[in-house]
């Protein structure tokens, strides 16, 4: 079961008001796909994470780096008054509804009228690329890889087969080019993703170097050979489309 921890409650770094950072306590994979690049259709697992866009003054920023003020307490499960809680007083509060009833109306009226952050726009993440000098490499993994699975989203379905976008989203050039640029930041550092840069590969059409890269992973260090072998499977097909990797026993 898919539940929710009491989101955050931050300062947006530019207009200063007050946003909502939603929280995952628990997920199941009910009802999910996964994919070859990646993506898992696992609900609210799919969105671009650690970046917002204020609803108040539509600044787009890293959560990070705005100022967490609190946590918002969860409201009554029921709107009550002086009648209501003397009820429950006398009937006994099994629920625990007076407690949250007084934490809430103990709360800050600003942080009750806050307002959930907003998710980017594939424009909006364009533009994030664009101003180099304020994103660090990591920044910059995060963003290209939303796009990533953004431009394949027209190649994958629903579990009865619909697909998830009835057009692409992302022009030939801007998927090959930010594959690209993908390819090389995945390929920096000592932890590299053998099986995300052997995908990028295969996807980029470099079939051979897709079948060298996932062949070179060791088998007690990878975490996921059913998805390395199906990358190679493809690879030799000279497959270069995103594919169906596995996909959850049970479902809605």
């Amino acid at each position: 079961m898919t539940t929710y921890a009491n989101p955050l409650v931050r300062n947006c770094p530019k207009c200063g008001g007050f946003v909502l950072e939603s929280r995952l306590a628990s997920f199941n994979d009910f009802g999910a796909i996964g994919w070859s690049d990646g993506y898992s259709s696992i609900w609210c697992l799919d969105t671009l994470p650690g970046l917002g866009k204020c609803p108040w003054c539509e600044l787009v920023f890293w959560l990070r780096d705005a100022e967490v003020i609190g946590v918002l307490p969860r409201g009554p499960y029921i709107k009550m008054g002086i009648v209501g809680r003397l009820i429950l007083r006398l009937a006994g509060d099994e629920r625990g509804d007076l407690e949250m009833d007084k934490q809430w109306r103990e709360t800050p009226k600003e942080w009750r009228s806050a307002a959930y952050v907003k998710s980017p726009s594939i424009d909006e993440c364009w533009l994030i690329l664009n101003d180099a000098t304020h994103l660090s490499p990591r920044n910059e993994k995060v963003v290209r890889q939303h796009l990533w699975w953004v431009g394949n989203d027209h190649l994958r379905s629903d579990r009865e087969g619909k697909p998830l976008s009835d057009k692409p989203l992302l022009d030939e050039r801007q998927v090959e080019s930010n594959m690209e640029a993908l390819y090389i930041l995945c390929n920096q550092g000592k932890d590299r993703d053998r099986i995300v840069i052997g995908e990028l590969l295969r996807e980029l059409g470099r079939f051979e170097e897709s079948i060298d890269m996932i062949e070179s992973i060791e088998d007690d260090k990878n975490r996921d050979r059913n998805r390395a072998s199906l990358i190679g499977k493809f690879a030799r097909q000279k497959d270069p489309l995103v594919r169906e990797v596995w996909r959850s026993e049970y479902d809605f």
